[in-house]
C-alpha cells in the first residue's frame, strides 16, 4: 500500500523496484496498490507516468511475481484517505504499508514477515528500519524498537514504524480503516492503538533485522509536521478518542 503525492518520479521508481523484486513462493505474488492523492488531469498524467515506470521495470524483469494497481482520488484528501482507498482496492490477505520515500529492506522481507505471522497466528506485525538519505545512501542509523507495543503506545510513542507494518484483512474488518479526519499526522499511531486495545487482535514484533529503508530528506512529512506543530493537535485528538488510554505526565 503506497500513497503518492507528487514526490519525484525517481523516488516512486525506487519504491516500486523494492516491491517488484520481492521473492515469493510459487503461485503467490505481490500486488502493489499505489493511490495518488489528488485528482484532475494532472492526476491522470501522473498515473500514466507511474504506469510507464512499472511497464519498463516489468518488461526488464518478466519473471517477477508482481502486479500493480494505480488509482487516484478525486482531489487531495490527505494521507489517511489515500491509504484507505488503496486498502479498498487490495486483493490480498496481508497488507503492507510503504510510503513513497521508503523501500523494502531485502528481497525476502514479505515472505519472512508473512511466515512469522502465520507461525504465530498474528493479525499484525511490525519491526525496525534503517535510515537512508534521499539519494539512497545509508546514514548509519538502524532502529530496532523492542518496546512492548501497548506500553509504548500508552507512553505516547509509536513503536510500529510505518513501513514495517503488515496486517491482515481480518484486522481491517475488525477495527476499521484509518481515521480520515486525522490530517495532522499520527493517523497510523491511532490505528495501532485500536489494534492494541482490541481483544481479538494479536500483534508482535519481528526484530532480528530492519524491515525497510526509511528515506530522510528535506520534505520528509514527519519532520515537516513536527516543525509545524501538527502532532500536538493529533495527540490531543487521540486522547479524546481513547480516554484513559495514554499515561499522564
Amino acid at each position: 500500500i503506497t500513497p503518492y503525492y507528487d514526490e519525484p518520479l525517481w523516488m516512486i521508481e525506487r519504491n516500486i523496484k523494492s516491491v517488484l523484486f520481492q521473492k515469493m513462493p510459487a503461485g503467490k505474488y505481490v500486488q502493489h496498490v499505489i493511490s495518488v492523492d489528488f485528482g484532475g488531469e494532472e492526476a491522470d498524467k501522473k498515473v500514466q507516468e507511474i504506469l510507464a515506470i512499472v511497464k519498463k521495470l516489468c518488461d526488464a524483469n518478466p519473471d517477477t511475481s508482481y502486479e500493480c494497481c494505480i488509482g487516484h482520488l478525486d482531489k487531495n484528501m490527505g494521507l489517511p484517505s489515500a491509504r484507505n482507498a488503496a486498502i479498498r482496492s487490495a486483493k490480498g490477505h496481508y497488507l503492507f504499508l510503504l510510503d513513497t520515500d521508503d523501500m523494502m529492506a531485502y528481497p525476502e522481507r514479505v515472505e519472512d514477515q508473512i511466515t512469522f505471522m502465520e507461525n504465530m497466528n498474528l493479525d499484525h506485525s511490525y519491526g525496525g528500519y534503517e535510515e537512508i538519505h534521499g539519494e539512497g545512501k545509508p546514514t548509519g542509523k538502524i532502529v530496532l524498537n523492542t518496546d512492548d507495543m501497548m506500553e509504548a503506545l500508552r507512553k505516547g510513542t509509536n513503536p510500529c514504524f510505518c513501513g514495517s507494518n503488515c496486517f491482515t484483512i481480518k484486522m481491517v474488518k475488525t477495527i476499521g480503516l484509518f481515521d480520515e479526519s486525522m490530517l495532522d499526522g499520527a493517523e497510523d499511531m491511532e490505528y495501532w492503538v485500536r489494534a492494541a486495545i482490541h481483544p481479538d487482535i494479536r500483534s508482535n514484533f519481528l526484530g532480528y533485522r530492519p524491515l525497510y529503508y526509511l528515506g530522510i530528506h528535506g520534505n520528509n512529512m514527519t519532520a515537516r509536521y513536527m516543525a509545524e506543530g501538527k502532532f500536538k493537535k493529533a495527540y490531543e485528538y487521540m486522547d479524546q478518542k481513547h480516554p484513559g488510554f495514554f499515561y499522564k505526565a
